[in-house]
């Protein structure tokens, strides 16, 4: 049997840690509470591609002007099954 190799971390005291490094970087509670939520949900499921191994790349995007922490989000179309949404170069999750 392979030795397991890595860090175990429990799912709630990472969302919270990830909560407070996404508002020191100006994201909204509301906000940072739903992208955390969907970052360690995808690690939850095995889906570290897009899990909190992306947090240091939205921190490194915020710090250097690529995203923003509050942006002006618009519906750019919308039809009665589907709508195009400009995020203003946010976090996508809250949008979505």
């Amino acid at each position: 049997m392979p030795e397991e190799t890595g860090l175990r971390v429990w799912a709630e005291p990472l969302k919270d840690f990830c909560v407070r490094v996404f508002m020191k970087m100006g994201i909204p509670e509301e906000d940072a509470r739903i992208t955390a939520d969907v970052l360690v949900t995808a690690d939850l499921r095995g889906i570290d591609s897009h899990g909190v191994a992306r947090l240091r790349r939205y921190v490194d995007g915020l710090r250097s002007g690529m995203m923003v922490a509050r942006p002006q989000v618009k519906v750019v179309a919308e039809t009665p099954a589907t709508a195009l949404i400009d995020a203003g170069a946010g976090l996508g999750q809250p949008v979505s």
